[in-house]
């Protein structure tokens, strides 16, 4: 997605062989919710420079961190259960001045989101 407003609501995006969701620079402030995003080969969520909402979605069992954030990405990501991220971490934030807004979600692993300053176990 690049140079869009989009909304993205009761999908499932599964299987696919790349990210699940990819959020580019020119995305304005996308709208995620209520989707369940599982078992792709990749991010289920990668968010470069923009600033999405994910609200109440279902993000499971992808191959790489849950959701992604770099290049000075600032999600809020609310309501959300994230889930199978044992081996990687169900947020990871590159952009080490940036925080993202994250707010009562279950997280379904004790790695939880990740920031290389404020939370870098």
């Amino acid at each position: 997605m690049s140079s869009s407003k989009p909304m993205i609501y009761n999908n499932t995006v599964t299987f696919n062989t790349g990210d699940g969701i990819r959020c580019g620079v020119n995305t304005e402030k996308p709208i995620i919710r209520k989707c369940k995003i599982e078992q792709n080969i990749g991010y289920g969520i990668t968010c470069n420079s923009s600033s999405p909402i994910i609200d109440s979605c279902i993000i499971n069992n992808n191959s790489a961190h849950q959701i992604r954030c770099y290049n000075n990405a600032s999600p809020r990501i609310h309501m959300n259960d994230i889930l199978s991220n044992s081996l990687y971490y169900g947020v990871y934030n590159e952009s080490e001045f940036f925080e993202i807004e994250v707010d009562s979600n279950y997280w379904g692993h004790s790695s939880g989101p990740y920031h290389p300053v404020l939370n870098p176990t």
